[in-house]
């Protein structure tokens, strides 16, 4: 298994979506959709071993108590083919 884990930080309770997008495969994995607690949050994201490097996109949507979305980031990571000795 391939490990990563997405931090971030909320000011206050907030309903979240967090996924992660390979742009090798243009595959999405959905981490988080609903509410979340304020403070910070590590949220581990993990998946089969593969046989190249990844980059990966983390997306992460905040939205008020009426569903409009207040804000989206996107950061970019790096999973690395190798074994651990």
């Amino acid at each position: 298994m391939e490990n990563s884990t997405i931090k971030f930080s909320l000011s206050e309770d907030s309903y979240v979506r967090l996924s992660v997008i390979d742009r090798s495969t243009d595959k999405t994995y959905l981490l988080v959709d609903g509410n979340i607690a304020s403070g910070l949050q590590g949220i581990v994201f993990r998946r089969e071993r593969t046989y190249y490097n990844s980059e990966l996109i983390a997306k992460l949507e905040i939205f008020d108590e009426n569903g409009e979305l207040l804000r989206e980031k996107n950061e970019i990571f790096l999973l690395q083919f190798g074994y651990k000795q």
